[in-house]
Formats: structure tokens, sequence, C-alpha cells
């Protein structure tokens, strides 16, 4: 039972875990179980601090309602911000690792994810300069596939933008100069627009 397996957790593990059917997804059905953690950790003669404190957390995006089951009950259904505070709620709370399950999971959520990156990592970056002896991070598979995809599109942007300039250079060193290479392509605009029946 939960009694027997908190004892052992606060004598041998270096962590505890626990689902967000157990909390509600909330700060206040979360304290109840951190209390009961903290004395059976005190209990084995442990100082509570010692033992990692892990939750794992279900957040509904839009168009959760359209997933197979629809939105699961426990689920947090709030604004980007709203989940980055409910998360800080959590670690003030003693919380040191959270794990987001998303719903749906897939492009829409990553999207989604923005906000919700970019406020924890404010808040984040304000508590490491209150607090720089401490690490704070960052990460997990929605947070790499996210940064992920800010590279690409980074990356794409730079990519399109020099493969623009070099084209420029080839023309200009081809035609000797700014003035046949703008004759050149008003010619191709006129020839490709009239070729489609402009």
């Amino acid at each position: 039972g939960e009694k027997r397996t908190l004892a052992i957790a606060a004598r041998y593990a270096d962590g505890w875990n626990t689902w967000f059917s157990g909390t509600g997804n909330t700060v206040e059905g979360l304290l109840p179980l951190l209390e009961k953690v903290d004395a059976a950790c005190e209990a084995a003669g442990r100082d509570p601090a010692t033992l990692q404190k892990t939750i794992a957390c279900m957040v509904a995006f839009p168009g959760s309602d359209e997933c197979p089951g629809g939105i699961h009950p426990n689920a947090l259904i709030a604004t980007p911000d709203e989940v980055a505070e409910r998360f800080k709620a959590f670690y003030d709370a003693g919380v040191d690792h959270i794990t987001l399950f998303a719903s749906p999971w897939g492009l829409k959520a990553v999207a989604a994810l923005k906000q919700t990156i970019t406020r924890l990592r404010e808040i984040i970056r304000g508590m490491l300069a209150r607090h720089p002896q401490v690490w704070i991070g960052l990460t997990g598979m929605p947070v790499i596939e996210y940064d992920e995809m800010q590279a690409s599109q980074t990356d794409m942007l730079w990519t399109s933008v020099l493969s623009l300039g070099l084209v420029i250079a080839l023309y200009l060193a081809a035609y000797g100069g700014l003035r046949h290479a703008l004759l050149l392509n008003i010619v191709l605009v006129l020839a490709t627009a009239y070729s489609f029946g402009f």
C-alpha cells in the first residue's frame, strides 16, 4: 500500500514520483502527498530535501477534445502563461522535476508550447539571478522538439538570405553591374507574365 511504498522510497530511493491523477494537476492536491513523503523521510531518519520529488502533469491543448476519449478528466486546461505559472507553483511547493504530457501530441502541441516554454525560461532566468548557486533547467522531449523547430526555422531563414545574396552576386559578376542584371530580371518577369496570359 501507499504507506509501505513511501517507507521504502524514503529509505532507499533517490526520487519519488506521483501522477496527475493523484494530484488533480493542482498544488492543493499535491501538498498532502508531499507532507506524507516528508513524514516518511523523517520517520526513516532521512532529510526530506535529499529525496527528489517529481510529478507528471497532463496539459490539454486546443484540439484535445478531438482525441479518442476526449479530454482527460484530470488534464490542466489553461493558457500557456497559466501553465507556466502553475509549474512555478509546483516548484515553489517543493517539486524538483515536472514531466509534461501534452494532449493531443504533435506539431499543434509543439506550437502551443512556445509561449509556455518562453514564460518558463523567463521565470528560470529570474530565479538564477537571485540564486546563482542553484542549477535550474528546462528539458525533455517537448522542449527539445520546440527548440529543434525554432532552430530549423532560423536555419531556413539564414539559408534563404545567403542564397539570395549569392544569386545577386552571381548576377552582378556575370553581367558586369547592376543595370544589366535588373534589365534581365524585368524581361524575365514580363515574359513569365505573358506566358501565363497576364
